[in-house]
């Protein structure tokens, strides 16, 4: 008999005789097909040998199958399926052709990409084997880079923060360091005007005794002629003679219930008011609303209330004139919380609207003010009615957190109740909300672990 672990053509000879020196009886053609793939012996490469792509390039991965031989498998047809944990792959998967899969490869990070290769349509597959690319970063694009500053505006003794962020062509930020970049500004002055990038960020700080807008421009390089990446402008608050401003306001919190005056006092160098009319002044906040935010003095003083809906701190601002090129006067902060409790801001939630038969649901009253910021009030009493089911407790008071919990049980399908929420005022309950629980008409139900 006759076997062969290669493949290929094999031509047998016959001859009468005990050796090949002996008259030839004739010859037969075999030829020998590789065995199916085994995917401990294929193997997966990159066809070229390289194992480094720059994140603007490609790599073309490729799979061979190979039998228990060794042998290159000749067939087609055989599903590859490919996976990568960085970057993609194009295609991921196939048949083969001739016993050859190709994708390409390309990542627009970088960092190192581990590919998997598995015989058949999807990672279950038995694997054929794994290798890893190193993707590098990409070059410096100044389209892409962007220069920002943290501040628009600045006082003369203030300054602004300006930093460079190098990213390539595709917008992926850089992390290299070492490339070059160089500030200009149409005024005042940058600390440092020009270095070298870290980890892919150049950061300088600006600050000018002029006045005006000012104008700062990156380049990619080791001065002006380099490519210019972009601009930022920074507006230096002009002076305002000798004149100084107080915010004053009575108090510096409050709650949303509430409202606080406040006033915009001129005074001169030595702290005196200043007791003219027409000077105007403008007022800023970083939350909530001032009115009125902008007038003129009436000897001296200038007059405007804040309100609030939202919780937290108010940056108020004070500047003489308008605040885009105005001194800064004065600046306080006001501390908001939230108002009494309401009714009407109150709210009941479920934790569900739909429950199986026998399925407790938590049901939460939650006290808020009118604007409906959540009130953190103890003691406020609470009571629940329901037209179905049965409460674990139909009336108790918040905790600390201004809330107060119970659960609600119905027990028959396709059943339906309304819970209805009042806040005890004295003698009086009013009415904060409702919330309609019902059963699913399915009367026996296993959920898995990860029902949710």
């Amino acid at each position: 008999s006759f076997s062969s672990s290669t493949a290929g053509t094999a031509t047998i000879t016959a001859y009468l005789g005990s050796n090949a020196s002996a008259p030839q009886i004739g010859t037969a053609t075999v030829i020998i097909e590789p065995g199916t793939p085994d995917p401990d012996r294929s193997d997966l490469d990159t066809g070229s040998g390289a194992s480094e792509v720059p994140a603007d390039g490609s790599l073309t991965i490729r799979v061979q199958l190979r039998d228990a031989e060794g042998n290159e498998v000749t067939r087609s047809g055989d599903a590859i399926f490919l996976t990568t944990d960085l970057g993609d792959l194009d295609p991921v998967g196939g048949p083969t052709t001739e016993g050859r899969f190709e994708s390409e490869f390309s990542s627009s990070e970088a960092g190192t990409a581990t590919i998997a290769a598995f015989l058949g349509a999807d990672a279950g597959g038995q694997e054929i084997g794994r290798l890893t690319v190193t993707v590098t970063e990409r070059a410096a694009d100044p389209e892409a880079s962007e220069i920002t500053s943290d501040q628009t505006h600045i006082n003369r003794d203030g300054s602004a923060n300006i930093r460079v962020q190098l990213r390539d062509a595709a917008g992926a930020p850089l992390t290299t360091s070492g490339t070059p970049i160089f500030l200009t500004s149409s005024r005042g002055q940058l600390t440092p005007p020009s270095g070298t990038s870290t980890n892919g960020v150049f950061e300088a700080v600006f600050t000018s005794n002029q006045p005006g807008n000012t104008v700062i421009t990156a380049y990619l390089g080791e001065s002006a002629e380099g490519a210019r990446i972009g601009s930022v402008s920074v507006v230096v608050r002009g002076a305002a003679g000798d004149e100084t401003g107080e915010l004053v306001a009575d108090t510096l919190a409050m709650t949303t219930d509430d409202s606080l005056p406040l006033r915009v006092e001129l005074r001169d160098a030595e702290g005196n008011l200043v007791p003219t009319s027409g000077t105007e002044v403008s007022v800023r906040t970083t939350m909530g609303v001032l009115m009125p935010s902008s007038g003129v003095t009436t000897e001296g003083i200038f007059e405007t209330v804040f309100s609030s809906s939202s919780t937290g701190v108010a940056s108020i601002t004070a500047y003489l004139g308008d605040p885009e090129t105005g001194e800064l006067l004065h600046e306080v902060q006001v501390s908001v919380s939230p108002g009494a409790a309401s009714a009407d801001g109150s709210t009941i939630t479920a934790a569900a609207d739909e429950v199986a038969p026998g399925e407790p649901t938590t049901l939460t009253v939650q006290l808020r003010d009118a604007a409906g910021n959540a009130v953190p009030s103890a003691g406020q009493g609470i009571v629940l009615a329901t037209t179905g089911g049965e409460l674990s407790g139909t009336s108790g008071t918040t905790d600390a957190n201004g809330q107060w919990a119970s659960t609600l049980l119905l027990a028959g399908t396709s059943e339906v109740a309304t819970v209805t929420a009042y806040l005890v005022e004295g003698d009086e309950q009013v009415l904060i909300g409702s919330v309609v629980i019902t059963t699913s008409s399915i009367t026996a139900v296993e959920y898995g672990a990860d029902h949710g």
